[in-house]
């Protein structure tokens, strides 16, 4: 099958988001690509799962985005859907740091493609037990508030008593009300109470954007992008191989033609400093 040259130009595209992700996710696509960004109306995407844990998100951080799209999809009657979708753990190489990976996908049901893009970025994520009224700002100073919104809970997993919070006062008004035993704060990690994740999902829209823009040399198909790596970048010392990607591999979805290449950032070597052999 041969693509046209400007597939998604003109085209309506549904973003399922009832957080406000299509501000800045639309400007980016309709931008790059010449698509059509709408919204669903009366869509609730809390009902794949929610942060505060009131729904728990049925299947993984990929299904969940699938199902969004499909239900957009089928909620607007239009050929394309976009769905975001987030995840929050501790860095993977030290444990020790709060992350977010964002994920966002394109549903093409006319041409049965799907492309994906991924980003992960260090996160505002913090948990606080509120003891004392008089020290909150110096208890909160980790949590950006109040940049970035805030869900006070009765005990840590528990009750929430609001989501709503957007200043000191109520704030305060809030622990003299509920004053228990165990009071409890943790970030807000919906998108739109939370800037940094919101920062992340528009560089995951910009990769996204790069990605449809990419075509197979064979086909032309859009998302031909990196699906796997090779390890083995060299030490500029000692010249032995590392860890780090040396070779990205892409691979066309409906053709499958593959090209092996460096790595995209141009980088062909890696710092003694992190070299297992030269700083071990």
């Amino acid at each position: 099958m041969q693509f046209p040259e400007h597939i998604f130009a003109g085209r309506k595209a549904v973003i399922a988001t009832m957080h406000g992700k299509e501000k800045v996710i639309a400007p980016v696509l309709e931008e790059k690509t010449g698509m059509q960004c709408i919204t669903p109306n009366g869509f609730d995407t809390d009902r794949f799962g929610t942060f505060t844990g009131e729904i728990a998100r049925s299947g993984n951080q990929l299904e969940a985005a699938r199902k969004k799209a499909r239900e957009a999809l089928a909620h607007s009657k239009t050929e394309i859907g976009i769905a975001s979708e987030g995840s929050f753990d501790m860095d993977p190489v030290t444990g020790l740091i709060p992350t977010n990976s964002e994920l966002i996908l394109l549903l093409d049901t006319r041409h049965s493609l799907e492309i994906q893009s991924w980003h992960r970025t260090y996160a505002v994520f913090f948990y606080e037990e509120l003891v004392n009224v008089d020290s909150l700002k110096t208890d909160l100073a980790p949590f950006d508030f109040p940049r970035h919104g805030v869900v006070v809970r009765n005990k840590k997993h528990g009750k929430i008593f609001s989501k709503e919070i957007a200043t000191f006062a109520q704030l305060e008004e809030l622990f003299k009300i509920h004053r228990c035993k165990e009071l409890y704060l943790e970030t807000d990690l919906r998108a739109f109470a939370n800037p940094t994740r919101m920062k992340a999902i528009q560089l995951a829209a910009e990769k996204l954007a790069v990605a449809l823009m990419t075509l197979c040399p064979s086909c032309q198909a859009p998302g031909f992008t990196v699906t796997s790596t090779l390890p083995g970048l060299p030490c500029a010392h000692c010249h032995l191989p590392s860890d780090m990607v040396k070779i990205e591999i892409r691979t066309c979805q409906k053709c499958s033609h593959t090209v092996k290449s460096g790595r995209s950032d141009g980088k062909t070597t890696i710092d003694p400093g992190h070299c297992g052999y030269c700083n071990p």
